[in-house]
């Protein structure tokens, strides 16, 4: 009897905590979090950079964020 609570205990537990951590999560992970609030339009997206400097266009031209910048400058003008 001992057992059968243990192994229903040891997958209930995680599985709870597992969905409470998705159900009270707020933050933005993904483009369709903010397609799903909001009607504006997306014009691109930028990565996360781990990089010290905060003017990463300057610093390294050729990287993806600088392209994703560049990107974002070109869908705007299309406006």
């Amino acid at each position: 009897m001992n057992f059968i609570i243990a192994i229903i205990i040891g997958l209930a537990l995680p599985i709870i905590y597992i969905f409470m951590k998705d159900y009270l999560n707020d933050r933005v992970m993904e483009r369709a979090d903010v397609e799903k609030i909001t009607k504006i339009p997306i014009l691109g997206h930028i990565i996360h950079s781990d990089k010290q400097s905060k003017v990463v266009v300057i610093d390294s031209p050729k990287s993806t964020i600088a392209e994703s910048f560049r990107s974002i400058r070109t869908n705007c003008s299309t406006f």
